[in-house]
């Protein structure tokens, strides 16, 4: 199943539009640390195509996506970016953001997004 670039962004949006309103309800989520350990791996490797590979590290609440940014001219090494984003809204494991950032994963796909770039599909 791919998920559609414009789809996961309506979802994100929306969902970043209820976490006020959930957080101001008092609503909590009901699922278990187990049942969110088992949704996700904790680390997973997404691979994006030519646009490199994705790391993320899985604590439920919080994701820390590291990315590649291109290459040092200084040394001619990759450089990599490291990103930590919320569970948004807060009740759920699959929809995450920052500012500019956002991450949604479902299965074995993910789709990252970075403001002013296009969105990646990327599978692990």
């Amino acid at each position: 199943m791919t998920i559609s670039a414009g789809r996961a962004l309506r979802a994100f949006v929306s969902s970043i539009a209820c976490a006020a309103a959930f957080a101001a309800a008092g609503c909590t989520g009901s699922g278990t640390a187990q049942q969110v350990a088992n949704s996700q791996p904790r680390v997973a490797t997404y691979r994006c195509g030519e646009a490199g590979d994705i790391r993320v590290t899985n604590t439920g609440a919080v994701v820390i996506v590291s990315a590649a940014e291109g290459v040092s001219e200084e040394t001619g090494e990759p450089e990599v970016a490291r990103y930590e984003l919320v569970a948004a809204p807060p009740n759920q494991r699959s929809r995450y953001g920052a500012e500019g950032l956002a991450l949604v994963l479902e299965g074995r796909e993910a789709l990252w997004m970075k403001a002013g770039r296009a969105p990646l599909d990327c599978t692990r």
